[in-house]
């Protein structure tokens, strides 16, 4: 929710919070810093952006903004159905009604307004070269990658910079080479020594990027991602033989190991690598799984974990549309002692890898984006 609200209803014609944006892009610069000194992470992050240690910061002003009308995504206007890309990608947010209405924003559990495509918000930034060359990165990064609000990392709320601080777009030129001169504005000097696998959702030489061939539009691209998501995760429930076979292998233990009597875990799924809360179940055949994190000495549970995966409707320098696909890869947690397990008093075991995310990644009808 990046507007501000009155009981989870937008505030019309009102602006984007900028304590919101500045949070956007303090993750776009600890992404890009990729430093494993976290108390210099913070010190460098405190110099562009202010704290009360160090003082003023980086200010950025809103000045000015096209109308807008708060929005209500699917209901009987749009007829989203269970299932449907939207509605798989927006799962949370998006929670079915009824079948007249099908999926929508607005449901039993929870209201939610949405910002309108297109609408645009104006910023002014203030503040020491630094502070404006390192917002500029983070700016550039955003735009490739980022979105803003609910379900950002699914391809919703994927948003265009307009700004003149991208590289040109030449005659003759690919989008992936432009994307590619964009990253070496990032890093002129290339990324480093950064072989080590981070600790935090950052870049680093583990990081993969594609993108895919033009899209006619925002509804087709989050199509191209469903698609993937068809081939090598989701369990195809009335023809269980043309599922990927991590997705089969992964329901099978899933449903074994959700007998309630059994404490203990045969395996971890694979898919649980695209972060937590992993919450399996299936309302026909009466069953449920919960799997939570537990740290090494097994007192605290954990059961949250940002997805590694960033999808973003990409609106290239051709202005036509791409599905670009980020996987930040990083430890799944930095405590490398952390277990997986399904009740406090059960065994554990540890993070299965990252199988299913990389196979993902690994679309042969996507090009892939070197880094510097």
């Amino acid at each position: 929710l990046m507007g501000r609200s009155v009981k989870h209803r937008l505030i019309e014609h009102d602006g984007l919070r900028v304590p919101s944006l500045r949070g956007v892009l303090r993750f776009w610069f600890r992404a890009m810093e990729g430093i494993a000194d976290t108390e210099l992470l913070w010190k460098k992050e405190s110099d562009i952006f202010g704290s009360t240690d160090s003082g003023q910061g980086l200010r950025i002003i809103p000045v000015g903004q096209t109308p807008w009308t708060p929005l209500v995504i699917g209901g009987e206007k749009d007829k989203i159905r269970g299932g449907d890309p939207l509605a798989y990608l927006g799962y949370g947010p998006l929670n079915y009604v009824n079948k007249e209405v099908g999926v929508s924003s607005h449901n039993k559990s929870i209201f939610r307004d949405a910002i309108p495509e297109g609408t645009v918000f104006n910023f002014r930034a203030v503040g020491k070269r630094e502070q404006i060359d390192t917002l500029k990165n983070c700016l550039r990064l955003l735009h490739l990658f980022g979105g803003i609000g609910s379900r950002s990392r699914r391809a919703w709320g994927s948003l265009a910079v307009g700004s003149d601080i991208f590289a040109e777009f030449n005659a003759g030129d690919s989008v992936t080479d432009w994307f590619e001169k964009v990253l070496k504005q990032v890093w002129p000097n290339g990324l480093g020594d950064r072989d080590h696998l981070p600790a935090y959702s950052a870049f680093s030489s583990h990081t993969r990027v594609r993108i895919s061939a033009a899209t006619r539009d925002y509804l087709e691209t989050m199509k191209e991602f469903h698609k993937q998501f068809e081939e090598v995760r989701l369990y195809k429930i009335f023809h269980p033989e043309k599922s990927h076979q991590i997705a089969r292998r992964d329901h099978d233990l899933e449903v074994r190991d959700s007998d309630p009597r059994n404490n203990d875990l045969h395996d971890v799924p694979r898919r649980i690598a695209y972060g937590m809360p992993y919450y399996p179940k299936s309302r026909n055949h009466n069953w449920e799984i919960e799997y939570k994190g537990y740290t090494a000495d097994g007192k605290e549970s954990i059961d949250r974990r940002a997805s590694p995966l960033f999808l973003k409707v990409f609106q290239g320098p051709d202005r036509k549309f791409y599905a670009v696909s980020l996987f930040l890869k990083a430890q799944f947690f930095s405590d490398d002692k952390f277990k997986l397990g399904k009740v406090p008093r059960g065994g554990r075991l540890p993070f299965p890898g990252w199988e299913a995310v990389d196979k993902f990644i690994a679309n042969e009808d996507w090009q892939r984006i070197t880094l510097p």
